[in-house]
């Protein structure tokens, strides 16, 4: 029998994530949207740090229980005897580890379950027990959404996921709060900012962004490479150690986490996504929204960006591609100008938070009209 949330009846909502990050994002907002439409949004999650501090904000029930361990029976446990205790509803789960625990105790304690993937690192051929995670989901989740079409396109060639389980939400912003500066001049007597938005790791291709550096170096571009996110980490400490060998470190600000992240992008004069592998990463349309002139690689947002209408794209993992799309994009103002107002009206039109959430309520068979 279906079991259908009715208006103050529990959503609970589960990450196994506590920093800055677009899936993190989406996971406070719909726990805030959850509360806006009438239902009790209760948050799980891991630990202290970023995700925390921002439910606290927004109002939002929280609950920390630790979830480390590649199968944690306790965490499961207490996982099914808050479902039952706290008399939940529906289960809305994100990332790998969290869609599987609630999958799981979707079946044992019949609640409908809704797994969200935000990336293609969730979906790699070496994930341990690949196979028998990829089953409890299909089985335990009455829906699985993706980020992109080309990950949905992944998780039913590449797993026993159900295609017909599979929808396509993508992830949006805030457009009213990502506003456009509409100024794509570049002044004369200063450097041609180019930012990067997210946290240091691997996908993110950091090195070959300050390699880039070294090229526009040697070719005169007068350029500062500034990146926002968590720097924290060995990865960014080798980056920081490879800026210095290249003899660049001078002109790569790491700006660390940024609290106002408009304020960030409007400084910018091009954007750069330099990843290796993406979902549908809420940087580069929270940079369309502010309307910036973006370079982003062919890793995977392909969807969200069309070249030469909205952005640059470039071969994905080539440090000569990456330097002649910015090169391109500095010494054209009205291909900035163009790109960047495309972008801005694309994301209002295709992007919005409110068209994200409402999807995800949709789906559950909410409606804005109950």
């Amino acid at each position: 029998m279906e079991i259908r949330p009715m208006q103050g009846s529990t959503i609970l909502h589960v990450i196994d994530t506590t920093g800055p990050g677009g899936a993190e994002t989406i996971f406070t907002q719909l726990c805030a949207e959850s509360n806006q439409r009438g239902y009790h949004a209760l948050a799980l999650i891991r630990g202290e740090g970023w995700v925390s501090r921002e439910l606290e904000r927004l109002g939002v029930e929280t609950l920390i229980v630790n979830c480390k361990g590649s199968f944690n029976v306790r965490f499961l446990a207490t996982l099914i005897r808050i479902i039952l205790t706290r008399k939940v509803k529906l289960i809305q789960s994100h990332l790998l580890g969290s869609n599987v625990y609630a999958s799981l105790a979707g079946l044992l304690t019949a609640r409908p379950v809704y797994s969200t993937f935000h990336g293609f690192v969730d979906i790699g051929e070496h994930e341990r027990f690949r196979a028998l995670k990829f089953f409890a989901i299909r089985y335990g989740s009455r829906a699985v959404f993706a980020v992109t079409e080309s990950l949905a396109s992944m998780l039913v060639k590449s797993t026993s996921i159900n295609e017909k389980q599979v929808v396509v939400i993508p992830n949006g912003v805030d457009t009213e709060y990502f506003f456009s500066r509409n100024m794509y001049e570049i002044a004369s007597a200063g450097p041609v900012k180019i930012g990067c938005l997210g946290n240091v790791r691997t996908a993110k291709n950091y090195p070959i962004a300050i390699l880039m550096m070294k090229h526009l170096k040697e070719q005169g571009l007068n350029a500062e490479l500034h990146i926002a996110g968590d720097d924290t980490n060995a990865l960014a400490e080798s980056c920081r150690a490879q800026a210095l060998e290249l003899g660049v470190s001078d002109s790569i600000v790491w700006r660390g986490f940024v609290a106002n992240t408009p304020a960030y992008l409007n400084e910018l004069d091009i954007f750069l996504l330099c990843s290796s592998s993406e979902g549908h990463p809420l940087a580069l349309t929270q940079a369309m929204s502010c309307g910036l002139p973006i370079v982003t690689t062919a890793c995977g947002v392909e969807n969200i960006v069309a070249q030469g209408e909205t952005a640059v794209i470039v071969e994905n993992q080539s440090v000569t591609a990456i330097v002649d799309g910015v090169q391109q994009l500095a010494s054209d103002v009205v291909l900035r100008s163009t790109l960047g107002q495309t972008a801005a009206k694309v994301a209002r039109d295709k992007w919005s938070l409110a068209f994200t959430l409402n999807n995800y309520f949709k789906n559950y068979g909410i409606s804005n009209d109950e």
